[in-house]
């Protein structure tokens, strides 16, 4: 599953993709305001609340200098007012959601969340979850509904904390995974893919991901000059080490790790393929690919039509039946 992808439909005899299925639509957005922000807050959640930007976050090991706290953020100045911090030593703040005057926080891997007075701030219980890990929280007025890092949104009631119900969020058939952010706007579920360049729209009542914008990544480059890959308006054998290098230069000034996306490498090894008819080329953006997102089944689903456009069925087979079984599929 690539979102936006480009894919080359003149030969699809034996692929196991599903051109017939209408391609989701692309939202078209536009960037309406800049705002000040404590690059130093390694951001977790992020919401409005009472006209305030609340945002947490986290404390990876590899940035020590980093706290679990939740607070307000001066959109003029950017200076952060803390209100709660978690003790890192035992926890790893995650998203937070306000419901009924309470502000409710998740944490990583300790599947256990607090419980704050949404006026003092101040701790009046915790809760437990069953999902292996807690990533974020939003509301739908009745329930808190969170992410955990799979295609799965868990519906929880607010009082007792029970699982209501599961949304499987899936793009033709295919699990999205790594739902992260989210947002609840007009009876539509907004999740960002993490470590991808998308944010998807997801309808609650069709039990799929409905819409995916292309958003994150256009956002970042119009705050850091310097996340903007090069355009590449001509395709060269050393591409695709410019931009292994490029964001391998980018991981190292944010302080964690970035990949090029998914649809970007699928669309460069397409356009090659296709376009510009250098198949050695486009191999070479497969191979980077695969090794990027080994458990990706889009990314052998793409090698697998490499292959099949070249006439080597055997081994288009191959990549084709590795997707099959990184899917759950017989």
């Amino acid at each position: 599953m690539v979102f936006g992808s480009c894919s080359d439909n003149s030969n699809n005899s034996g692929s196991t993709n599903s051109e017939s299925i209408p391609t989701t639509p692309i939202i078209n957005y536009a960037v309406t305001h800049y705002f000040a922000h404590d690059t130093s807050l390694f951001t977790e959640g992020l919401l409005f609340h009472n006209g305030q930007l609340f945002e947490s976050t986290g404390s990876p090991d590899e940035l020590p200098q980093t706290k679990s706290v939740v607070g307000i953020s001066d959109l003029e100045t950017g200076k952060f007012n803390t209100k709660i911090e978690i003790d890192k030593s035992k926890f790893f703040g995650e998203g937070i959601v306000f419901l009924n005057n309470k502000l409710y926080q998740l944490t990583y891997k300790n599947q256990v969340g607090f419980i704050y007075d949404a006026k003092t701030f101040k701790q009046i219980g915790q809760f437990k979850y069953s999902n292996k890990e807690g990533w974020s929280l939003t509301t739908d007025g009745t329930y808190l509904i969170m992410s955990d890092g799979t295609n799965n949104l868990t519906y929880l009631d607010p009082v007792n904390f029970s699982p209501i119900k599961t949304l499987s969020v899936t793009e033709k058939g295919y699990p999205v995974d790594k739902l992260n952010e989210l947002e609840c706007i007009k009876g539509f579920i907004y999740a960002n893919i993490w470590m991808s360049d998308f944010i998807v729209k997801i309808d609650p009542d069709e039990f799929h991901a409905s819409v995916p914008l292309i958003g994150c990544y256009d956002a970042l480059k119009f705050i850091f000059d310097f996340y903007k890959r090069p355009s590449f308006q001509k395709l060269t054998d050393s591409t695709a080490i410019i931009l292994e290098n490029h964001f391998k230069m980018v991981s190292e000034r944010m302080g964690y790790k970035v990949l090029p996306s998914e649809s970007d490498l699928a669309g460069l090894a397409w356009r090659s393929r296709v376009m510009e008819k250098n198949f050695d080329r486009a191999f070479t953006f497969l191979q980077l690919y695969i090794r990027l997102y080994s458990e990706s089944p889009t990314a052998y689903d793409n090698m697998g039509q490499f292959y099949e456009a070249k006439g080597d069925i055997g081994k288009a087979k191959t990549f084709y039946e590795k997707a099959k079984q990184l899917r759950g599929q017989k």
